[in-house]
């Protein structure tokens, strides 16, 4: 199991109010995985404001420029958070008999803005202390951070990659854990 999700605490949360986006994770490829090559499950955890908001899960393959390239499945995996907060799903892949590239992977969460994700909300902003609607797609997709670790998550938005975050600093962590077989 690579990025044990139990063993580090959500350093923050993915979400979005209204841009379609996609936020991957890389996994690079470790001689280990020799004894077990075979994607198996992929598990994360989301947060969300309505039960059953769905989401596509997508496996990319690293281009020549290092960022996420061609789809290694034959159409993104859709799936569906409950409502509630840091809630663990558990995807089963291995029907997909996916071996991680040689040059690494990226595993990633894309954002469906549609009808059935809105969840409109009010809230008080601080400075103002005034009300404002606002509306977000859900689910949130939560990370984990590592001190030590040198994963960095990327960022797809507007045609673009990009593993400088949103703040125009790379964010260190991990949002899915992986489990690989033989």
């Amino acid at each position: 199991m690579l990025h044990n999700l139990k063993k580090a605490k959500v350093s923050h949360s993915f979400g979005t109010h209204g841009g379609p986006w996609i936020v991957a994770d890389f996994l690079p490829y470790n001689q280990s995985f020799d004894a077990t090559p075979y994607l198996e499950e992929i598990a994360f955890s989301t947060s969300s404001d309505i039960p059953n908001a769905r989401f596509h899960i997508r496996l990319f393959e690293v281009n020549q420029n290092g960022e996420p390239g061609k789809d290694l499945t034959p159409a993104p995996l859709v799936a569906f958070a409950p409502k509630g907060v840091y809630k663990t799903i558990t995807l089963d892949v291995s029907q997909y008999n996916l071996q991680v590239p040689s040059t690494g992977m990226f595993i990633a969460f894309e954002w469906l803005v549609i009808e059935e994700n809105k969840h409109a909300f009010t809230y008080v902003e601080k400075e103002t202390k005034k009300e404002v609607n606002a509306i977000s797609f859900e689910p949130a997709i939560n990370s984990r951070g590592f001190k030590s670790g040198k994963e960095l998550t990327w960022t797809y938005r507007k045609g673009k990659w990009s593993d400088k975050g949103m703040n125009g600093k790379g964010v260190k962590g991990t949002i899915f854990q992986v489990t690989l077989s033989n």
